[in-house]
This record gives structure tokens, sequence and C-alpha cells, in this order.
């Protein structure tokens, strides 16, 4: 049913059947020789839209298949890969570093190596989050070599642009290395990794003042996306299957990083139209999330990615307070207040059956997790959890999938929050009659 929902471009239909396959194969406890293509390409689509906490939990689930059953046994260094590359994106560093440790034994010991240059990539970035820098580069450059040898590119420019962000953007500060290695990189990479590489090329520009070369690159990744592209391109043409094709947290981080130029270059030179600039895409980005908050049910996902949209909301609301703009500003106040939890406070102003199933759905899974959470990783205990997590999962998402579709008002307000504007409740409290009022924002 998947493929031929697929052949017919019925591309959101042809997800939600290879979901079924994998949600019926765990519950039956067969059919993995099927499932098992559906379960690699649900890590990617997970991975690609930034819930890096369902992927763990699948390629925890994949590892698990792989290593029992032994259909395509080499899959469980894939799986690792997977779980490690989601512990770093997590930053739960000492997590991967144990996970890596065991995983590259393991492979060393194998006859199937194709997942080491993989590995060794993985072994590099969290070196450098170590503070080993010796170490990373000597691991980075086992692994290109690995994986040039074996003509796996995409791999190459993996390992090349890793070190030059990690290790000499990020934490030596030497501009110039960092440039030539993701020089390199372009030369392996693909259009996902080519638009993070030229992004984070921009961005050493900016921190060496030359904005001119970095605003240019900045074009050149919208332009992987559609020639001209920009920020406002991603809000009109954002589709449900928008994270096929592109790292959802990739773009993210280049409409951020964007903004962020605009306001260094303005505290050099106080020229106003660049705050204005700055603002105009501080607006596209907290569109932009709404977005990708909607294409999550996993409530840890959600907050991960809240998190990590600090600076997008600390970052607009100092640049309305230079541009002297309070209605902005109020609007990112707005926008900022525990935005998880309006969601959920949004989900009981209904009565609709479906959120009360969901609800209990939340519940049954949030129990879950502090059940596994206690458990050994490698325990026959944890990987059965590991199973009922994903199994009601799957169920949350259906369920939330319909309160979507039938519930027209509830899915509008979890994409829009600005029903008050500023001089609405200026109107309100300082009527002709009141001179004086408080504002209480909690």
């Amino acid at each position: 049913l998947s493929i031929y929902y697929d052949s017919t471009g019925q591309i959101h239909l042809a997800k939600r059947a290879s979901d079924s396959c994998i949600f019926i194969s765990l519950r039956l406890n067969k059919m993995y020789e099927i499932s098992a293509q559906h379960i690699s390409s649900k890590i990617n689509e997970l991975f690609g839209k930034g819930d890096y906490y369902h992927c763990l939990e699948i390629a925890s689930i994949g590892e698990e298949i792989s290593r029992k059953s032994g259909h395509r046994s080499d899959d469980v260094f894939y799986y690792a890969c997977w779980e490690i590359n989601s512990y770093i994106f997590l930053n739960r560093f000492p997590e991967a570093s144990q996970k890596l440790k065991k995983t590259i034994a393991e492979c060393n010991q194998s006859k199937n190596k194709p997942n080491l240059g993989s590995l060794l990539n993985l072994k590099a970035t969290v070196a450098v989050k170590n503070g080993s820098p010796e170490e990373a580069i000597m691991f980075t450059m086992e692994s290109f070599n690995y994986e040039k040898r074996n003509h796996n590119y995409p791999n190459c420019a993996s390992a090349l642009s890793n070190l030059g962000y990690d290790l000499y953007y990020k934490r030596l500060r030497q501009y110039k290395k960092s440039l030539r290695y993701f020089k390199e990189a372009l030369l392996y990479a693909n259009s996902n990794d080519s638009l993070s590489i030229l992004n984070n090329m921009a961005n050493v520009y900016v921190q060496m003042g030359d904005f001119k070369p970095a605003f240019d690159y900045f074009q050149l990744a919208f332009n992987k996306i559609h020639p001209l592209a920009d920020e406002k391109f991603l809000i009109h043409n954002f589709t449900k299957d928008f994270f096929d094709a592109w790292n959802a947290e990739y773009l993210f981080n280049l409409v951020l990083d964007k903004a962020e130029a605009f306001i260094i270059k303005y505290n050099q030179t106080s020229n106003l139209p660049d705050l204005k600039s700055a603002l105009s895409i501080y607006k596209a980005a907290d569109h932009l999330m709404d977005k990708i908050k909607i294409a999550q049910t996993n409530i840890s996902s959600k907050l991960f990615w809240r998190s990590n949209t600090r600076r997008l909301y600390e970052n607009a609301i100092k640049s309305c307070y230079l541009a002297d703009n309070m209605e902005d500003a109020f609007y990112f106040f707005e926008k900022s207040r525990a935005v998880l939890l309006n969601d959920q406070l949004k989900e009981q102003e209904t009565e609709d059956p479906n959120l009360i199933g969901t609800a209990l759905l939340q519940k049954k899974l949030l129990d879950l997790e502090m059940q596994v959470n206690k458990l050994d990783p490698y325990s026959n205990e944890y990987s059965g959890i590991q199973r009922e997590i994903f199994i009601t999962r799957e169920q949350l998402s259906r369920l939330d999938q319909l309160v979507k579709e039938n519930n027209s008002w509830y899915y509008q307000s979890l994409i829009d929050t600005n029903f008050i504007t500023l001089k609405d409740v200026q109107n309100q409290l300082l009527r002709k009659n009141n001179t004086q009022a408080i504002l209480e924002f909690f």
C-alpha cells in the first residue's frame, strides 16, 4: 500500500501506510524483513525534522530487531550510528561516548564495516566536545580516508565540515583554517550538507567582520533550496513533506544566523535598515518554528526545539528595544511565554473526544518513559518498554492527526497566538476613566 501511494504521488498517505507497517510488525513481533526498510525511512524523516528523541527511540528498536532477528546483521551498526547522532544533537555526550566505545569495538571485530567511517567521524565530534583537538583531527582524517576509499562522498563532506566547524570555528576560532576545510567539504557534499556548509562559511565571515561575502554565502545557502529564495520563501512554500528534502535544524539555523548577522552589522555601523532586516527575519523564523512544531507530536522534542528557540525570542526582543519598536516587542514577549504549556492548555479548552484520548496516551507515554529511564539499556525489559513506547507514540500521532483534520479551531490556535496586540491592551487598560494601570506578565 505504501509503494502504491508513493508511486501515485500521495506522499502523506504513503507515510501513514509505512508507519502502520512498522506499528503492526512491532505489535506482532514478526515480519521484520518487511518493516526494516520502513524503519530506516522513518529514522531519516524524524532526524530531518529535528525529532531527535523519537529518532533515538526507533533507532534503538531497529538495532534490537537486527540483533535478535539476524536479518541484515550489519544494520546493527547503521542503527547505532543514528542513536549516537541523536545523542550528540541532544547534547548527551557521555551517553554518546559510551555507545561509541562499545560499537566501534564490536565493529572492528565484525567482517562487515560499512559504517566504520561514520563511527570514526562521530568519535571525532565527541572528541571536540570533550576538549581533545588532537584526537578530533586524528579520527576525522581516519574517517575521511576510509570513506574516500569506499567512494562514500557525502560522509567525506561530513567529516571535513565537522572538523572545520566544531574544532577550528567554534573551539579554536582559527577562521582561515575553518574556511579551508569548509571549501574542501563542498567538493563532496550533497544539497543538504552544502546548505549547512555555506551557512557556516557565512558565519565565519561575520565573525571576521567581512559582511559582503557573509551575505553572499547566506544567499548561496538559500539558493540550494530555490534560486533567489529567502526566509519568506520558506514560509510561503512550506508543506508537510518539506522536511523530506531539507533538515529542519539546518534551515532554522540558516534563518537565525542571517538575522544575527544583521544585528552584528548594526552594532558596528548603526545602520537602521540592518536592524529592520533582522526584525523581519525574526518574524519569519517565528512562523517557521510554528510550522516545525506542528510537524511533531513528541513532547520531549517540542521542549528541545523550544529550548533552542530561546535565542530567537531574546534577540528579537533585544532588536525591538534597539529599534524602539514596542509593538513587535510585545508580540515576541507573548510568543515566548511558556509556549508548550499554552499548547497543552488549548487542548483542554475543547471537548473533542480525540483530545481526551490524546491526553490518556500522553500520560501513558510519560509513565513508560519514566520506567525506561530507570532500566539498563541492554536489558530485555528495556527493549520491551521501548517497543511499547513506539507503539503508544504511533497511536498518539494518529489521534493528533485526527484532531488537526477535524478541529480546525484547535489547529489554528496552535499555530497563531497573535490574537491580541499592544494597542488592544492599551485601549482596554487606559480608558478615559482609568489613568493608571499595572500589567503583570507571568
